[in-house]
């Protein structure tokens, strides 16, 4: 295999991932810069609790994005794994093999979405597909799943999610946006089902949707992010990674943020013994980045969903309880 194969994307100018990212739309991409900036402090916490060991230098490690879109998270931790796993396993194409196959996996929010992933990571929309990059897969998908999920209703609402009904239960040309990661009683479970046996995955991260229509009064929308980090919690990953948002609900479109709004993303520790619960008081060691909002719309940059946005020169540090 040439030692030129596509793990390099990001050296292209521009980074296709980075003009996603800009887009308008209802799926909110995560931009390449952000993401490597959440490894960076992935790489430094696995560090410190392994006795200064690398990540990718580590052939055992599994990865999850369970609501992958653009697949930006699963390219760039393939890209540091192909470096790291260089003297381990020093053919390329049987490293390649290995990190696709057995340490890199995602769920898809959309079908758009799973096929744009399965694009990023393995080249091709298809992972057995002759353009592919890996050969170790038989089917089309590859470690990147999706399926079609629905809701469930009950009073016009989904007992799940909280979508309204009279807004997400339409025919099926049109995506549900019912996400499967959080649409099951028991995520152990459900994770077994989609990629076979008992998964642990080390590392779980990613930028979950925000927000799903809920039929209130006028535009109205309940966050919904903060069930897949209990979620991801209750699979009891090593790491936690995640874009989140400390308020309870996004600011107004049409008033300035409020000081203690903040968007961020965090990097914790959960021991695999007793991960945290969901309202759990217990502290986690984090680290933050600093963040600003857009002006014209309140939201922050990895939010915000129009081209406005404008740093007031604001930041934050702190740390999760």
């Amino acid at each position: 295999m040439s030692e030129q194969v596509g793990f390099t994307l990001r050296g292209r100018n521009p980074d296709v991932l980075t003009c996603i990212a800009n887009l308008s739309n209802d799926e909110v991409f995560t931009p390449p810069e952000f993401a490597n900036r959440m490894l960076d402090a992935l790489e430094d916490a696995w560090a410190a609790s392994n006795g200064g060991a690398n990540i990718w230098a580590d052939s055992s490690v599994r990865f999850l994005d369970p609501f992958t879109k653009s697949g930006v998270f699963l390219r760039e931790i393939t890209t540091r794994l192909v470096v790291g796993l260089a003297d381990e396993i020093p053919d390329l194409q049987t490293r390649v093999d290995h990190i696709l196959t057995r340490q890199v996996f995602g769920i898809g929010i959309t079908t758009l979405t799973s096929l744009l992933a399965r694009r990023s990571l393995y080249c091709s929309k298809h992972a057995n597909g002759e353009h592919s990059v890996a050969r170790g897969f038989e089917s089309e998908d590859g470690n990147i799943w999706f399926e079609r999920t629905e809701h469930t209703w009950v009073g016009g609402k989904c007992t799940y999610c909280g979508a309204a009904q009279e807004a997400f239960d339409r025919g099926g040309e049109l995506e549900t946006h019912a996400y499967a990661f959080i649409h099951t009683g028991n995520i152990k479970s459900r994770v077994g089902e989609i990629f076979g046996g008992q998964m642990q995955f080390d590392v779980i991260i990613g930028n979950p949707p925000y927000q799903l229509s809920d039929g209130g009064h006028g535009v109205s929308a309940s966050p919904i992010y903060q069930k897949f980090v209990e979620q991801a919690k209750a699979l009891e990953p090593r790491f936690l990674s995640m874009v989140t948002s400390i308020c309870p609900a996004p600011p107004s479109r049409r008033s300035p943020p409020a000081s203690s709004s903040r968007s961020r993303y965090s990097t914790g520790h959960i021991p695999t013994s007793s991960a945290p619960r969901p309202r759990s008081r217990r502290r986690i060691r984090a680290s933050a980045i600093p963040t600003a909002h857009c002006r014209k719309c309140g939201f922050s940059p990895i939010k915000c969903r129009t081209s406005c946005w404008r740093s007031p020169a604001q930041g934050s540090s702190t740390s999760l309880t």
